[in-house]
């Protein structure tokens, strides 16, 4: 698989941050907590490795809690957290953990080119992927679906 290098540097780019979470272990590696997909991961932070000469753990999320184990995982380590960096798949789980203060701002120049409106406003987080939700409706059951226009309106009692 070929890596493009602005794959390649944006991984360098939050790798090398490892100012975004308080309390970081001492240990001398850097502590990836990973929810994106292993066999799409592993090799942008095995370039990475190769290319700075430093040994990361990537700690992934598994498919039984995936988006909501790593952001928990956090939480509960939040007096003495073991990563230094926090890559989710998952805006709703990084905006949580925003808001709970485990996240601190951070400019990366390898994200110099995403536009403002991707970014935290603080600074705490940057999107650089986007995701597709997609609902199906059966229509035996909900005849007249052409009402629903966002997910709010399935959880509407009326």
């Amino acid at each position: 698989m070929l890596l493009s290098k602005n794959a390649i540097a944006s991984v360098a780019g939050l790798i090398l941050s490892a100012t975004l979470l308080p309390a970081c272990g001492s240990e001398p590696d850097l502590v990836v907590y990973m929810s994106l997909d292993q066999e799409y991961s592993a090799p942008l932070i095995q370039e990475f490795e190769k290319e700075t000469g430093l040994k990361v753990r990537t700690e992934y999320d598994t498919e039984a809690n995936k988006t909501v184990g790593l952001a928990r995982r956090l939480i509960e380590e939040k007096e003495n957290v073991r990563c230094d960096v926090y890559w989710n798949n998952e805006i709703a789980q990084t905006v949580k953990l925003a808001h709970l203060g485990l996240l601190q701002p951070y400019d990366s120049p390898s994200a110099a080119d995403i536009p403002e409106e991707f970014r935290d406003p603080d600074r705490r987080w940057t999107g650089f992927a986007a995701r597709t939700r997609v609902f199906i409706v059966n229509t035996e059951r909900v005849p007249d679906y052409s009402e629903i226009d966002s997910m709010w309106d399935l959880i509407d009692p009326k």
